[in-house]
């Protein structure tokens, strides 16, 4: 796994060459907490919201660790 994050302005992106998912936390401007977006569906705003936002980052690396395994496929070659 190569998993790469990027801090911008506004939100964190955390994204990995072997997923075709890009994840993003934000920061819930109301609530103080941050929440997980993807460009593929991966939907929590405001339905989890953390309010550590290191617990958010580990949360979309295990999300990205399991990915094929949830979708029921075996990790790829080198993943």
């Amino acid at each position: 796994m190569k998993i790469s994050t990027k801090i911008g302005y506004e939100k964190i992106t955390i994204s990995e060459p072997m997923i075709s998912d890009v994840y993003q936390i934000e920061k819930n401007d109301e609530t103080g907490k941050f929440f997980i977006c993807s460009e593929n569906g991966y939907n929590s705003c405001g339905i989890v919201e953390y309010s550590d936002l290191e617990k958010a980052i580990q949360h979309v690396k295990k999300t990205i660790k399991n990915y094929f395994i949830d979708r029921g496929e075996d990790n790829p070659k080198g993943f």
